[in-house]
């Protein structure tokens, strides 16, 4: 945490309600770095979807809606 401080990518904020929490930001080159790594990631799994044959990520799409269910929690689809 303390390298993500140091390289600018992350700031603490005491917690409003009890200081002695720290609640962690990310700064605006933070934000530029997560949004590369994630238009990155992003693409990269649209080529591993385009070459196993499931283009449009229909099976991955099904498998993560069937764990979300499982768990509580509603599937969003990104790509």
């Amino acid at each position: 945490m303390n390298d993500l401080k140091e390289k600018e990518l992350v700031h603490f904020k005491p917690n409003e309600n009890d200081k002695r929490i720290k609640q962690l930001y990310l700064t605006e080159q933070g934000n530029m770095l997560d949004e590369r790594m994630n238009e990155n990631q992003i693409n990269k799994m649209k080529q591993y979807f385009s070459e196993s044959g499931d283009k449009e990520g229909s099976f991955w799409t099904k498998v993560m809606e069937l764990y979300a269910n499982e768990i509580g929690e509603k599937y969003v689809n990104r790509l």
